[in-house]
C-alpha cells in the first residue's frame, strides 16, 4: 500500500467502473462532500442519500478541484467538465464506495478492531484510538462515521503508517452489522453493552442483543472477540462463542482477563485500580464519570488483545480524555461550570448520567438543568420522557428546563415524584435562547446539558458564554 496516492485503476478493478474521460491516474483520498477543503486531492464519490443527491454537487466538485469523479448517471450538460477532471460510471455509487473501501482495507497489514454497543461505542473507540496511538501510529472513525457511508470512509483513510484501525460499527435495524463486518474484516472485535438505544426500532431489548451480535458471528475466522461480563446480554454472548478465542473485561468482577475498578473519585475525574492480562497497575484518569470506566476496561482489553503491553497500557490510560460533547466540562465566563453531553441521549446514557452527577452537585449553589428530547424510541418515547422526568425530579435542581416535543411527558413524571417546582417545557433550543440565560448563572453555577445530537444543545452551552468551547 504506498502512504499517500491512490490509483483510479484500482478502483476500476474493484468496481468494475466505466471510464468516461480520464486525465488524473491517481488521488489521495475518497470524499462524499463537494466542500470537503481537500477536494482537490480526492476523489469525489456521489451519493444518493436520503435527503441529498450528490449528484446535484458534481459541478461544485469539479471547480473545486477534485481530480476524479464517481457517478451512477450521466448528465449531458457535465460535458464540459470531462476536460478537468476523470469522470467513473458505475451502477451504483454506495456499492462503489463500499466495493472501494473492501479492497483498500484488504491491503492493509495491521490490526483493524471494530467497536459497536448501545452507549459508550464512540468513547470506547476515542479511548481505544488514544491508547494506541501511543504505541503505534492510529486511525480511528471521525465523530460517529459508523454506518453504511461512514465505515468504508474510515477504511480508505488507512495510510501505509498506520497500525491500526479502530472502526465504530453502529446499528438501528437487523442486519447491518452483517454488512460492515464483511467490509471491516475486523482482527478484533467487541460489543461494549446492549441496552435500550433504538429501542423504537426493535421493540425489546433481546431483539437489540441480537442485532448487536452479528459483529461476532460475521467477523472473520480468525478474529479474536472480547465480551464485557458486567452486561448480562454480552455474557449471554460470550456462553454462545465460547469455543472461540476471546478475552473478558469488566468493573466488577476481577478474575476477568482486564479489570478496572474506581479506586478514588476526584472532582473531575477518578483513580483506577486493577489488572490488564494478570498486570497490576493503577492510573488517575481526569476523565468525569464514573461510568467511563466500563469505557476505560473495554478500550483497555481491545488494546490489549491488538498486542499493546499492559504496563504501557497502564501508563496510557492517565493520558486519555473524552472528546466534544462527551461528558465535556466547559467553563463559563461567569466562573461556573458547564456539563455538556449533547452527543447522543438514550434511557440508558440519560440514566447513568443522572446516578453520577448527584454527587458533584453537592459543590455549587445554584443548579440548573436543562435536558433535550430522546430520539429513536418510537411508540416508547411518551413512556420513557415521562420515566426521565420521574428520575430527574429527584436531584436538586434549583432551575429545570426540558427542550423537545416530549416536554409534557417528561413534566408528567416530574410532577409524578416532586411537587415543589416544575419544569419548564419549550419546543426548541431558540426558544431557550429566549429566556436570557446568562442572567440565570455566576461563579457558583452549574449547567447540566444533556440530549441527542439532533436537539443541537451546543447552541445552548454558547448562550452561557462559553470560554472553552466551540462549536464542532
Amino acid at each position: 500500500m504506498q502512504a499517500d496516492s491512490m490509483k483510479v485503476s484500482d478502483f476500476i478493478k474493484a468496481t468494475g467502473a466505466k471510464v468516461l474521460s480520464s486525465g488524473q491516474e491517481s488521488f489521495v483520498g475518497v470524499t462524499t462532500d463537494s466542500r470537503d477543503p481537500q477536494i482537490k486531492d480526492k476523489m469525489f464519490i456521489a451519493l444518493l442519500g436520503d435527503v441529498h443527491d450528490a449528484h446535484k454537487f458534481v459541478e461544485s466538485a469539479v471547480r473545486g478541484g477534485a481530480p476524479v469523479v464517481v457517478v451512477h448517471s450521466w448528465q449531458t450538460e457535465w460535458e464540459p467538465l470531462k476536460e478537468k477532471a476523470t469522470f467513473l460510471l458505475v451502477e451504483d455509487t454506495l456499492k462503489a464506495l463500499q466495493s472501494f473501501a473492501k479492497f483498500h482495507r484488504q491491503k492493509f497489514a495491521g490490526i483493524v478492531i471494530g467497536i459497536t454497543g448501545s452507549n459508550g461505542k464512540t468513547t470506547t473507540k476515542d479511548f481505544t484510538f488514544q491508547i494506541l496511538n501511543q504505541e503505534a501510529p492510529a486511525l480511528a472513525s471521525q465523530g460517529s462515521f459508523n454506518n453504511h457511508w461512514g465505515v468504508p470512509l474510515t477504511l480508505l483513510d488507512i495510510r501505509a503508517h498506520h497500525k491500526f484501525c479502530i472502526v465504530e460499527m453502529g446499528m438501528n435495524h437487523p442486519g447491518e452489522l452483517e454488512n460492515l463486518s464483511q467490509l471491516v474484516q475486523a482482527n478484533v472485535v467487541t460489543v461494549t453493552n446492549v441496552g435500550r438505544a433504538h429501542i423504537g426500532f426493535f421493540k425489546e431489548v433481546k431483539n437489540i442483543a441480537k442485532a448487536k451480535e452479528e459483529i461476532y458471528i460475521h467477523a472473520p475466522k480468525d478474529c479474536l472477540f472480547a465480551f464485557n461480563m458486567d452486561n448480562e446480554w454480552t455474557r449471554q454472548m460470550m456462553m454462545s462463542h465460547k469455543d472461540h478465542a476471546f478475552k473478558t473485561y469488566s468493573n466488577q468482577d476481577e478474575s476477568t482477563d482486564i479489570y478496572l475498578k474506581v479506586s478514588k473519585t476526584l472532582a473531575k475525574g477518578f483513580e483506577i485500580e486493577g489488572h490488564i492480562g494478570g498486570e497490576k497497575g493503577n492510573a488517575r484518569v481526569l476523565v468525569w464519570g464514573e461510568h467511563n470506566v466500563a469505557n476505560l476496561a473495554a478500550a483497555a482489553a481491545m488494546s490489549y488483545i491488538a498486542g499493546m503491553p499492559a504496563a504501557k497500557i497502564w501508563r496510557a490510560l492517565a493520558k486519555v480524555h473524552t472528546g466534544w460533547g462527551r461528558n465535556q466540562w466547559v467553563s463559563m465566563e461567569s466562573g461556573g461550570d458547564i456539563l455538556f453531553d449533547g452527543y447522543n441521549a438514550n434511557p440508558d446514557s440519560f440514566a447513568t448520567l443522572l446516578k453520577n452527577i448527584e454527587l458533584p452537585l453537592a459543590d455549587y449553589k445554584k443548579r440548573i438543568a436543562v435536558f433535550g428530547e430522546m430520539l429513536e424510541l418510537g411508540q416508547l418515547s411518551e413512556e420513557e420522557h415521562f420515566d426521565l422526568g420521574r428520575i430527574a425530579s429527584q436531584l436538586p435542581w434549583d432551575q429545570a428546563y426540558f427542550i423537545g416535543p416530549s416536554g409534557e411527558a417528561f413534566r408528567r413524571g416530574w410532577q409524578s415524584e416532586n411537587d415543589g417546582k416544575t419544569p419548564v417545557v419549550l419546543n426548541t433550543y431558540k426558544d431557550f435562547l429566549e429566556l436570557n440565560p446568562l442572567n440565570m448563572v455566576d461563579q457558583h453555577s452549574i449547567v447540566v446539558i444533556k440530549g441527542s445530537r439532533g436537539g443541537a444543545l451546543e447552541r445552548v452551552v454558547e448562550a452561557f458564554k462559553p470560554v472553552n468551547f466551540s462549536r464542532k
